[in-house]
Protein backbone atom coordinates (compact mmCIF):
# COMPACT_ATOMS: atom_id res chain seq x y z
CA UNK A 1 0.00 0.00 0.00
CA UNK A 2 1.37 3.59 -0.98
CA UNK A 3 1.90 6.32 1.85
CA UNK A 4 -0.55 8.58 1.97
CA UNK A 5 0.35 12.13 0.79
CA UNK A 6 0.69 14.36 4.35
CA UNK A 7 0.09 17.31 2.26
CA UNK A 8 -2.19 19.76 0.23
CA UNK A 9 -1.04 21.44 -2.69
CA UNK A 10 -0.69 24.87 -1.55
CA UNK A 11 -1.57 26.02 -5.32
CA UNK A 12 -4.10 23.82 -5.87
CA UNK A 13 -6.00 25.19 -2.38
CA UNK A 14 -4.83 28.90 -3.22
CA UNK A 15 -6.66 28.60 -6.68
CA UNK A 16 -9.86 27.05 -5.12
CA UNK A 17 -9.80 30.03 -2.52
CA UNK A 18 -9.99 32.46 -5.20
CA UNK A 19 -12.38 30.66 -6.90
CA UNK A 20 -14.88 30.74 -4.20
CA UNK A 21 -17.86 32.78 -5.80
CA UNK A 22 -18.34 35.48 -2.94
CA UNK A 23 -21.94 34.15 -2.55
CA UNK A 24 -20.86 31.78 -0.89
CA UNK A 25 -20.01 33.40 1.88
CA UNK A 26 -17.17 33.84 4.69
CA UNK A 27 -17.67 30.84 6.50
CA UNK A 28 -16.69 28.52 4.43
CA UNK A 29 -13.27 30.34 3.28
CA UNK A 30 -12.64 30.34 6.85
CA UNK A 31 -13.36 26.98 8.16
CA UNK A 32 -10.88 25.99 4.70
CA UNK A 33 -7.85 28.41 6.05
CA UNK A 34 -8.48 27.17 9.50
CA UNK A 35 -8.23 23.72 8.41
CA UNK A 36 -4.94 24.74 6.38
CA UNK A 37 -3.49 26.47 9.02
CA UNK A 38 -3.98 23.68 11.40
CA UNK A 39 -2.91 20.47 9.24
CA UNK A 40 0.64 22.79 9.10
CA UNK A 41 0.81 23.23 12.39
CA UNK A 42 3.42 20.69 14.18
CA UNK A 43 1.40 20.76 17.44
CA UNK A 44 -1.64 19.04 15.58
CA UNK A 45 -1.64 14.55 16.00
CA UNK A 46 -1.68 12.53 12.81
CA UNK A 47 -5.02 11.32 13.06
CA UNK A 48 -6.04 15.03 12.87
CA UNK A 49 -4.19 15.68 9.62
CA UNK A 50 -5.18 12.84 8.33
CA UNK A 51 -9.01 13.83 8.68
CA UNK A 52 -8.29 17.25 7.31
CA UNK A 53 -6.73 16.81 4.49
CA UNK A 54 -9.17 13.96 3.51
CA UNK A 55 -11.78 17.37 4.33
CA UNK A 56 -9.56 19.90 2.45
CA UNK A 57 -9.11 16.95 -0.13
CA UNK A 58 -12.99 17.25 -0.61
CA UNK A 59 -13.38 20.68 -0.70
CA UNK A 60 -10.77 21.24 -3.70
CA UNK A 61 -12.73 18.04 -5.42
CA UNK A 62 -14.41 19.19 -8.73
CA UNK A 63 -16.20 16.06 -7.35
CA UNK A 64 -18.84 16.70 -4.70
CA UNK A 65 -22.25 15.31 -3.46
CA UNK A 66 -23.48 18.64 -4.32
CA UNK A 67 -21.47 20.06 -7.47
CA UNK A 68 -19.76 23.67 -6.87
CA UNK A 69 -21.55 25.42 -10.07
CA UNK A 70 -24.97 24.93 -8.21
CA UNK A 71 -26.60 27.48 -6.03
CA UNK A 72 -25.98 26.35 -2.78
CA UNK A 73 -23.13 24.12 -3.77
CA UNK A 74 -20.98 24.87 -1.25
CA UNK A 75 -23.00 23.94 1.77
CA UNK A 76 -21.43 20.03 1.39
CA UNK A 77 -17.82 21.49 1.51
CA UNK A 78 -18.96 23.52 4.39
CA UNK A 79 -20.95 20.60 6.27
CA UNK A 80 -17.98 19.05 6.10
CA UNK A 81 -15.53 21.61 7.14
CA UNK A 82 -17.80 22.61 10.18
CA UNK A 83 -17.75 18.99 11.24
CA UNK A 84 -14.19 17.87 11.77
CA UNK A 85 -13.57 21.58 13.20
CA UNK A 86 -16.39 20.42 15.65
CA UNK A 87 -14.40 17.13 16.22
CA UNK A 88 -11.32 19.09 16.73
CA UNK A 89 -12.73 21.23 19.10
CA UNK A 90 -11.14 24.81 17.24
Amino acid sequence: MAARKETISEKDFLAKIVGVPQKAGCAIIRSAVTLYVLMKSSTIPSWAKVSIIGALAYFISPIDVIPDFLPGGFIDDLAVMALLLDQLDV
